[in-house]
């Protein structure tokens, strides 16, 4: 079951047993030992930023009210780029007894565990998306915006470039402007 809300949740927070805890994944696998309860947290990065304006307390708090509403938590960050923050987060999430995979390990993961269907559409809709964006490297390309002739607008992105036209519609101009 995919993002169930936190009124619904089967994941207590620790210190406020009546609140749950909103959940991006939760799976129960019964097999020869028995049944596990699993319960994901998915991430396409982990950054110093985000971490730094206070939710990091709450990634942490994720494990622990996994851990003490008797569910593995399972950590699943897609970007691979070591920060100290990610490196506590997995570590954090191994210790209340759950796991952690990042990037080609969280691909494999999930593929493993979505089976062959499902692997698919990761590969298809999520991956080669992601493959695409990534070839950027985080180079912007060169941008301008420039005006040009009778009050048109060209705009200017690496290579490309788009005229706007200007159009004056005198239904919309009043009296004043005319």
């Amino acid at each position: 079951m995919c993002n169930i809300q936190a009124k619904n949740s089967p994941i207590k927070r620790t210190d406020d047993a009546s609140k749950g805890r909103q959940v991006d994944c939760w799976r129960v696998v019964t097999n020869g030992n028995g049944t596990r309860r699993e319960a994901y947290e998915f991430k396409l990065r982990v950054t110093i930023a985000a971490s730094g304006q206070g939710r990091f307390g709450e990634e942490l708090a994720f494990a622990r009210d996994c851990q003490n509403s008797d569910a593995v938590p399972i950590l699943l960050v897609l970007d691979p780029t070591p920060n100290p923050r990610l490196t506590e987060l997995a570590e954090h999430f191994r210790q209340s007894g759950g796991e952690a995979y990042v990037g080609l390990d969280a691909w494999n993961h999930l593929e493993r565990e979505a089976g062959p269907t499902m692997a698919v559409f990761i590969e298809n809709y999520v991956a080669a998306p992601i493959k695409q964006i990534s070839t950027f490297d985080g180079q912007l390309l060169p941008f301008g915006a420039q005006l040009v002739g009778q009050g048109n607008i060209e705009l200017r992105i690496g290579a490309h470039t788009c005229l706007i036209r200007r159009h004056e519609d005198p239904a919309l101009a009043e009296d004043e402007e005319q």
